[in-house]
């Protein structure tokens, strides 16, 4: 009776424990799924927050600079009002000539930093869209993850329920 009662508890082991397995590993795979999810999601909000961050100090700088050409155009035209008092030319078309060339240096610095500022607002725009993209693929993947790991112990949870099942008086 021993020997038999041992190769019974054998025998209800092994079956628990290949009934059981599709289901730990289900399991297993749903924890997964759910981490891969969060880090990715982490991620993104991480490189939402750098993406951020470097916009700002892109707009700052693109501030500054906007700041430093207006410090230039000033000091160039009280340069030029100088040069022309000392010269005695503030009467003739010297003075209003080099105001023009100096106010038309600053207007073309000007719209290029402008251009530079908007160029670089579209790639932070592009880098958030990339960053949003990767976060859902990675997303879609943990998820392709998790149904191919239905599919693969499809087997082993039908046997897991029909076991179930049994255990709670069914068929």
């Amino acid at each position: 009776m021993g020997v038999e009662t041992a190769l019974a508890s054998a025998a209800f082991a092994t079956q628990f424990i290949t009934t059981n397995a599709a289901a730990i590993g289900t399991v297993t795979a749903v924890e997964g799924t759910a981490a891969s999810a969060y880090g990715a999601h982490a991620q993104s909000v991480a490189s939402q927050k750098a993406e951020t961050a470097r916009k700002n100090q892109m707009e700052f700088e693109s501030i500054r600079r906007q700041r430093d050409i207006m410090r230039k155009n000033l000091i160039s035209r009280s340069a030029a009002l100088t040069n022309a008092t000392a010269q005695g030319a503030t009467e003739g078309s010297a003075l209003p000539g080099a105001y023009s060339q100096i106010n038309a240096q600053t207007g073309a610095e000007q719209a290029a930093t402008n251009q530079n500022t908007e160029i670089g607002r579209d790639i932070f725009a592009a880098n958030a869209d990339m960053a949003s993209a990767q976060s859902i693929s990675a997303i879609g993947r943990s998820v392709t993850g998790f149904g191919t790991t239905l599919i693969n112990n499809a087997e082993g949870i039908e046997r897991l329920g029909a076991q179930k099942a049994k255990w709670l008086g069914g068929a």
